[in-house]
């Protein structure tokens, strides 16, 4: 059986880190909120037959103007689908649901090398997320 998404490579586009164990003294009170925001984006070269996209993942944690430490990465999937008997609104959720699905492993994999490089202590190992859920709550949303 073939499988009808095809995980072609991915490619690292960018990372961040940021640790300072001694922040320039303010006023404010900095927040320890290291909660990581997820972002994603597809893009298609063939926007009518959806044969081929590129999935565009990104985790931020901390922040980057304001704080102490921040982490920043982002990843690109390149995935094909070959079936044309899938329809196109069928395609778009297999890349929304399935690529990113398949694509959070390596960024989780490399918000944790990247972490594990300044101090082992600071090191963030993201939690393994059910992301097929998340993502069938907001395409129901």
């Amino acid at each position: 059986m073939k499988a009808s998404l095809n995980f072609e490579n991915y490619f690292v586009l960018e990372t961040f880190y940021f640790n300072n164990p001694f922040p320039p003294e303010t006023d404010e009170e900095e927040s320890d909120d290291l909660t990581p925001q997820f972002k994603w984006n597809i893009q298609h070269r063939d926007k009518e037959n959806l044969t081929d996209a590129g999935v565009f993942l990104e985790v931020l944690i901390g922040d980057k103007d304001e704080g102490h430490f921040c982490v920043e990465a982002h990843v690109l999937g390149l995935f094909t689908i070959e079936d044309n008997e899938i329809e196109n609104d069928e395609k778009e959720r297999l890349y929304k649901i399935n690529a990113i699905a398949i694509l959070f492993p390596y960024l989780r994999s490399l918000v944790s090398d990247l972490t594990s490089k300044g101090n082992s202590a600071d090191q963030i190992i993201l939690p393994p997320l059910n992301i097929h859920s998340m993502m069938e709550q907001e395409l129901e949303n």
